[in-house]
Parts: structure tokens; sequence; C-alpha cells
């Protein structure tokens, strides 16, 4: 809605200009509005968007989900249940993915939690993480089977893989 009125003030500013100036009514008009339409690119096209945590949480999560369903499989969300994994997905064929969500504004490490790493090992190949990346423009989904197989570094109650170790063994899945 901001950027609404500030689209309207800048075409109303520019209108007013080109009037003064001696444009005619069309000239005026047609050129306010290609100016509004150019600053309004170059000014909200390099803003970062406000989202939250909560915010890139959801888009990853809907993300996730929406692939799943994609692909045949039955998604449930479990991510209020403390579980060490998000999504439980079962397949066609009884196949089940245990899932853990992982959002990014744009691309980095991932972070897995002591429970999310304990359950990674215990599970191994059933275990999978779903990033999704560069959340604020245009999210991308990576899907890696088996984390616990990655050279990760332990930091307090966190495991930390690196961006390039993750990149290396996900499987690209693309814009979704």
């Amino acid at each position: 809605m901001a950027s609404l009125a500030a689209f309207l003030i800048t075409f109303f500013i520019f209108w007013l200009l080109l009037m003064a100036a001696g444009f005619e009514l069309e000239l005026a008009l047609g050129g306010a509005f290609i100016i509004a339409v150019l600053i309004g690119l170059l000014v909200g096209g390099s803003r970062q968007k406000d989202l939250t945590i909560q915010d890139v949480e959801e888009v990853a999560m809907d993300l996730a989900m929406r692939y799943e369903r994609m692909e045949g499989r039955e998604p449930v969300d479990v991510s209020e249940e403390n579980r060490g994994y998000d999504v439980i997905s079962e397949g066609r064929w009884g196949d089940i993915r245990y899932i853990e969500v992982k959002g990014m504004r744009r691309i980095g490490r991932i972070i897995l939690t002591r429970n999310e790493w304990r359950m990674a090992k215990r599970l191994e190949r059933g275990y999978w993480v779903y990033v999704v990346t560069d959340i604020e423009y245009r999210p991308k989904l990576y899907v890696i089977q088996d984390p616990s197989k990655l050279h990760t570094r332990r930091e307090d109650d966190r495991y930390i893989i690196d961006e390039e170790e993750w990149l290396e063994n996900a499987e690209e899945i693309g814009h979704i």
C-alpha cells in the first residue's frame, strides 16, 4: 500500500512539473507515468524487503510442502512438535521422508540444532534437509538427503554445514 502511495505522489509531482513546463496533457501524463515507474523500479528494486524470521520460515515451509505435493507425496507439518524435523512426508509406495526445512534470505551455511543433528544421524537416508534460498526475491529449493554424511563443525549445541559443502551435495530443484 505504501508503494502505491509513493508511486501516485511521484506521478503527480512529475505531472505537475511537466504541465508547468508547457507539455501537452497527454505527453505530461505519459512522461509522468514513465518517470514514476522508473523511479519505483530504481528505488523499490534495490530496497530489501522487511521479512521477519517467521516470514522466511513460512515461505520456506510453504515451498517445501508444495514441492512434496507436486512429487505425489503427502506431507504433514509437524514443526511445532520439536521432533528434529519439520515435515513427515509419505510417498505413493509407503516411503517416508523426514524433512527439516531451512529458509534463507540469500544463501549461506546451514545450522542444525542438536536435536536435528541427532535425528539426521539416526534416520540417515530417511532424513532430508530442504533449503530454500533467496526468499526475498526469487526463492529456490535445494534438497539434501542424509546430511549426516556431510562435513560439519560443531559450535556449542549447533552443527554447521558450510555453504560450499551443502551446495556440492544438494540437488537443485529450482524455482517452484
